[in-house]
């Protein structure tokens, strides 16, 4: 199944974050929420920006100053503001005991983002309230997922972004997903700190 035109890669925080990926499918999908950490690639994109701008007004900011980014040592220095231009409503089809996921079962999400429902079926998910809130994101972490994501991509109509939390894809790879019209997203990099010290050891 060639998923590759549909693959992006992101942060894997992005999705806590209320981000939504930019996509030729919904050209108005943007930044949802003001997110007090941004991903390496976001972060670096904008410190440059920034240093651009300010060096232009012979003023640089702090904000500007601190553009190295470590996954385990980073901590927020300053909040980023932006308009919600479409609420995240998340159902997340994963395992409700994964500790790896508590940033985003248990919380606290930013403004324009909620999470509906945690299950690893269908059924989990098949509530008139649910499908009354028309979900737009759907995460995804259980090693058995490939055949309920599809179900649930037929079952709501309304999602457009599909995010693992995995960088390989392999586990959830269907001509189901492969005919959809989600916006597909993994998390390249999650590991690449860890790998590096293997390597390194």
């Amino acid at each position: 199944f060639n998923l590759a035109p549909k693959l992006r890669f992101v942060s894997s925080s992005s999705i806590i974050q209320g981000h939504f990926p930019p996509s030729p499918l919904s050209p108005d999908l943007a930044t949802v929420t003001n997110p007090t950490q941004l991903s390496s690639s976001r972060h670096k994109l904008l410190c440059k920006s920034l240093q651009l701008s300010h060096t232009q007004n012979n003023n640089m900011s702090t904000q500007a100053k601190s553009c190295y980014w470590n996954r385990e040592t980073s901590q927020p220095t300053s909040e980023f503001s932006a308009p919600i231009t479409r609420p995240a409503r998340i159902l997340a089809l994963s395992d409700p005991n994964d500790s790896h996921n508590s940033p985003l079962y248990d919380g606290p999400l930013p403004t324009g983002s909620q999470l509906l429902a945690i299950g690893s079926t269908l059924s989990a998910f098949d509530d008139p309230d649910i499908h009354s809130q028309k979900p737009n994101v759907l995460f995804v972490s259980h090693p058995q997922a490939r055949d309920p994501l599809v179900e649930i991509l037929n079952a709501f109509p309304s999602i457009e972004w599909v995010h693992t939390r995995s960088a390989g894809i392999d586990f959830i790879a269907s001509e189901g997903l492969a005919q959809s019209k989600v916006h597909l997203t993994n998390a390249k990099g999650v590991f690449s700190s860890t790998l590096a010290e293997y390597g390194m050891m």
